[in-house]
């Protein structure tokens, strides 16, 4: 058994267009939690905090993984693969190569509080020479099964 070297305080800040969230670790220390680039949540209940979403970016070389605690939240590749995640959903993606992606909250329940927790971890190198992209949602009764 490992034993806790430390309790990590997420920090607030914001990304993609003004989203505020609250970063448990990325950015200054990746080499740190290696393979780990990064987790964060951004939950609120203020549309304004989180309507501006991210729009396009690339992802390249990592793997993602998003749990929508709460809420509801729309994503989209530009191959065309788009869903919406809804409470307690799970999506993944795999960008070994370099593939443009965007998500936002959904227009509707804009009211609504919105908490989704995303990390993200590096691809081997020998891993993003050989995986194409993938994606993939769990829904949540689904993921809930024995």
């Amino acid at each position: 058994m490992r034993e806790i070297k430390q309790i990590l305080t997420a920090q607030p800040t914001s990304d993609g267009a003004g989203v505020k969230l609250n970063s448990v670790f990325g950015g200054k220390e990746p080499r740190r939690f290696d393979p780990f680039l990064l987790l964060d949540e951004f939950g609120s209940e203020e549309g304004a905090d989180y309507i501006a979403g991210f729009p396009s970016h690339s992802h390249r070389g990592f793997e993602t993984v998003t749990y929508m605690l709460q809420g509801k939240m729309l994503h989209e590749d530009h191959l065309g693969n788009r869903g919406l995640l809804n409470d307690g959903d799970v999506q993944w993606m795999t960008a070994a190569r370099d593939y443009s992606f965007r998500n936002a909250a959904a227009g509707k329940w804009l009211d609504e509080r919105l908490s989704p927790l995303a990390e993200f971890a590096s691809l081997r190198e020998r891993e993003q020479a050989i995986t194409d992209y993938r994606t993939g949602t769990l829904v949540a009764p689904k993921l809930h099964q024995k």
